[in-house]
């Protein structure tokens, strides 16, 4: 009788602690789920600002290689209408030649680049500064880059800029071994005589020397900052070997940007 009545008791007893510890282990168990729910989720937020964060230089790439494509355009289309122009033509005739230019980037009738499409309108003699011996041009240009996750565009940057043109042709006389001074993209340069031999002339263009055999009436472009795009023009208009001096003929190309402001989104 002693053996059954311990054995009840330790039945019961064991009974009784299993109803206990279900409780913690529900406990337990519903803590965990919470905090794996807690964890990924704050994973997916995380991860997803890490994804926007990548896509800013990714954004601002795509605004940089647009402003490098447009100002490439842009630089050609200048160089060409402004070629063997006559300043003294006026404002209209250079208005003609540049829209000219300007239409060789259309397609049936689509620009090349949208971004062209924004000179269009802006190519009137407000923005045109014009005289015997300068020409200038400013033009205004918003360009835009986008970031994307899934083809869903997530991060956007607009880029307003202001790209300024000058283009300043003048005539000198110049004796042997003088030096006169002109500037090139804002830089000073000197141009000096150095040697005459019928037809041809003999000058160095400094401020890293660099020599220059010219003949009569045949320009030379001259690429100072080695960039890929000429500097400077020049051209031997005249010589005269008994009074030792020439008359050459200097055209400067200057282009730099104004930068407006830039923001995202």
């Amino acid at each position: 009788m002693q053996v059954n009545v311990k054995m009840g008791f330790k039945i019961n007893s064991f009974k009784m602690n299993k109803k206990a510890m279900s409780i913690p282990i529900l406990l337990l168990l519903i803590l965990t789920l919470v905090l794996i729910i807690t964890t990924l989720f704050y994973f997916n937020i995380k991860q997803k600002s890490v994804e926007e964060t990548m896509l800013v230089p990714e954004a601002i790439d795509n605004v940089y290689a647009r402003q490098v494509q447009l100002n490439y355009y842009l630089y050609e289309i200048f160089i060409n209408s402004t070629e063997n122009f006559d300043f003294n033509a006026g404002k209209q005739a250079f208005i003609g030649n540049y829209t000219k230019e300007l239409n060789r980037y259309k397609i049936n009738g689509i620009w090349i680049m949208d971004e062209l499409g924004q000179v269009e309108n802006q190519i009137i003699e407000n923005n045109i500064e014009l005289n015997e011996t300068t020409l200038r041009l400013n033009l205004n240009f918003n360009l835009a880059g986008s970031g994307k996750i899934d083809d869903i565009e997530v991060i956007s940057v607009k880029y307003n800029y202001q790209r300024y043109f000058e283009k300043i042709i003048i005539t000198s006389e110049l004796l042997m071994n003088q030096n006169i001074e002109l500037m090139v993209g804002g830089i000073a340069h000197n141009l000096k005589l150095m040697n005459l031999q019928d037809q041809k002339a003999t000058l160095t263009l400094s401020s890293e020397p660099i020599t220059i055999v010219l003949e009569l009436n045949k320009p030379q472009k001259i690429d100072i900052d080695r960039d890929g795009k000429y500097d400077i023009k020049i051209t031997l208009d005249s010589i005269d070997n008994e009074k030792k001096t020439v008359v050459v003929k200097y055209e400067t190309i200057n282009v730099k940007d104004l930068i407006s402001g830039a923001r995202g989104a």
